[in-house]
C-alpha cells in the first residue's frame, strides 16, 4: 500500500476501486483457520492500513464494506483489549476510534449492537463491544444510538447481586456505558432503562 510520503500512487484510483475485495480477502482469511496473536494482529494491521488510505484521501467506507470485515475483527480477535499494532502507537481501540473518521459512529454503534444483543455471540465479543460502546458514548452521547431500545439491553448485563458480591468484567463494562449514557442523558436514561432490580440499580449509581 501506498505510505503518506509518497507523492503519487500509480494504482491509487484500482485500489480504491478494490477496496471490497480487499476488505473480503481479510474476512475470508479471518475465517477459513484458527490464527494465532500474531497472525490476527497482522490481518488488523492490514486493513489498518487500508483505512489509513481511506483516511487520507477523505473517503468513506462504504456500509458493505464495514459489514464485511468489522464483526469479524470483533468476533475472531484471540484477545480484543490486547492487540497491539506494528508501531506501537495504536491499539485495536484507536484502530476503532479511526474509524469514526470514515464512518457513521452511529452505524458503528449499531455493529457493536448486535454483537452485544444477539444469540451465540461469545462473552468475550460482546465485552469488547460493551467498552467500546461506552467509549462512543462518552465521545457521541445519545445521538448514536435510540436510548428506549439500547439501554434496556446494556442493563441486562449488570450483575444482578448485591454490592458485596465482585463485578464481573462484563458488568463493569455494561455499567461504564451506562453511565457514560447518563452523564449526556441525566434522569432521561432512568425512564429508559425502565424497571430494573434494585441491585443493578445501586450497582450504576455506584
Amino acid at each position: 500500500l501506498p505510505t503518506s510520503n509518497s507523492r503519487e500512487c500509480q494504482y491509487e484510483e484500482e485500489l480504491r476501486e478494490s477496496m471490497d475485495v480487499l476488505f473480503k480477502w481479510v474476512s475470508l482469511r479471518l475465517l477459513q483457520q484458527q490464527e494465532t496473536d500474531q497472525t490476527y494482529t497482522s490481518y488488523v494491521q492490514f486493513t489498518w492500513q487500508l483505512l489509513d488510505f481511506l483516511i487520507r484521501r477523505d473517503c468513506y467506507l462504504s456500509n458493505y464494506e464495514a459489514e464485511v470485515v468489522l464483526p469479524l475483527l470483533i468476533h475472531q480477535s484471540p484477545r480484543p483489549q490486547q492487540i497491539s499494532l506494528q508501531d506501537g502507537s495504536a491499539s485495536l481501540h484507536n484502530f476503532l476510534v479511526a474509524l469514526c473518521k470514515i464512518y457513521p459512529a452511529s452505524k458503528l454503534f449499531g455493529i457493536f449492537f448486535e454483537t452485544i444483543s444477539g444469540n451465540g455471540n461469545s462473552s468475550k465479543a460482546q465485552e469488547l463491544c460493551l467498552v467500546e460502546v461506552a467509549h462512543l458514548l462518552n465521545r457521541h452521547g445519545l445521538t448514536v444510538c435510540r436510548p428506549s431500545q439500547t439501554l434496556p439491553v446494556l442493563a441486562t448485563f449488570v450483575d444482578d447481586t448485591d454490592m458485596a458480591t465482585p463485578s464481573s468484567a462484563m458488568s463493569e463494562a455494561a455499567t461504564r456505558a451506562i453511565v457514560e449514557a447518563y452523564l449526556h442523558g441525566r434522569d432521561l436514561v432512568w425512564s429508559h432503562l425502565g424497571d430494573i432490580s434494585v441491585n443493578r440499580r445501586q450497582r450504576i449509581l455506584h
